[in-house]
């Protein structure tokens, strides 16, 4: 919400909007956050004994990296 306010007063302020350029770099920033949360999550959840269930740090380690490569 903020950033659409940001572009919404530079649209009326000089006519244009936000570079495409800072879009792109928001967006990277964003996924690398969403990844390295997710990443932490899942290792989380793989270690955290509930009553026995667990799927193990090493089979967690192999499906974050077959999905990372």
């Amino acid at each position: 919400m903020i950033w659409n306010i940001a572009e919404f007063i530079t649209l009326c302020v000089n006519r244009r909007g936000i570079h495409p350029g800072a879009h792109i770099a928001l967006d990277l920033l964003l996924s690398l956050a969403l990844f390295g949360s997710a990443g932490i999550s899942f290792f989380a959840v793989a270690t955290l004994d509930s009553g026995g269930v667990s799927i193990g740090k090493y089979t967690a380690a192999a499906v974050f990296a077959t999905l990372a490569a």
